[in-house]
């Protein structure tokens, strides 16, 4: 409980420190590709429609500034890749002590237990580890995009894809495809849904036929 207490209390920092950036950053930010001019005011290098860039002069630096919302979206992204770069590698049911290192609820067969680490590799996952869940998460957005792409392929944007094969050898090769059908996966057919069935009047027909050829064994006496 305390371990979750230290997560909380660093993200609220980090996310205080973002709130005071927004409070003072929002004045001294202009928007990209703008500059203060030393005799007063600023220029913009804006893009007009023929992808022509035009020098445009403001008299005040206020027209040149990020929009509030802008500068919050900013600031908010480099805090929650901070936080990410931080805290998001470690392990499951891992916390990292302010000193350094970690602390983890870990079960040795006789009930959860509180572990302390005090090196990145006890703490956090591995790289093999992270690249695949990036790996699966990347897999998953594709397959929301892109439909039925085969695993580990990947969309190439003149079209088709590159997929991460294994060759004869067993060594790990990209291959290039230029038809989409090729960067799909193959559906599997039902094999039971293919029988085909014979019509009812066939099927009704043979069963006749069949008591027709069969033998009749009611023998009776004669009457005299």
């Amino acid at each position: 409980m305390r371990c979750s207490f230290v997560v909380l209390a660093a993200i609220f920092a980090l996310s205080q420190a973002a709130v005071r950036r927004d409070a003072a950053g929002p004045t001294l930010v202009l928007r990209d590709n703008c500059k203060i001019i030393p005799s007063g005011g600023c220029s913009c290098d804006v893009k007009e429609g023929n992808d022509e860039i035009q020098i445009r002069e403001y008299d005040s630096v206020d027209q040149c500034k990020k929009s509030v919302e802008m500068a919050t979206a900013e600031n908010k992204k480099a805090v929650n890749a901070e936080i990410q770069q931080k805290y998001g590698d470690f392990k499951d049911n891992c916390f990292p002590k302010p000193s350094g290192g970690c602390k983890c609820n870990v079960d040795l067969g006789h009930g959860e237990e509180v572990a302390e680490y005090s090196t990145d590799a006890e703490c956090k996952k591995s790289v093999e580890s992270v690249t695949a869940e990036h790996k699966k998460e990347l897999n998953e957005e594709i397959k929301e995009k892109f439909g039925g792409f085969k695993e580990n392929c990947f969309p190439k944007p003149s079209g088709g894809c590159k997929c991460n094969e294994k060759d004869a050898n067993g060594n790990e090769v990209v291959t290039a495809y230029n038809n989409p059908e090729q960067c799909k996966a193959r559906v599997k057919r039902d094999v039971g849904a293919t029988v085909q069935r014979q019509p009812a009047n066939i099927a009704r027909a043979n069963v006749k036929d069949v008591k027709q050829a069969q033998p009749n064994y009611d023998v009776r006496d004669p009457v005299r």
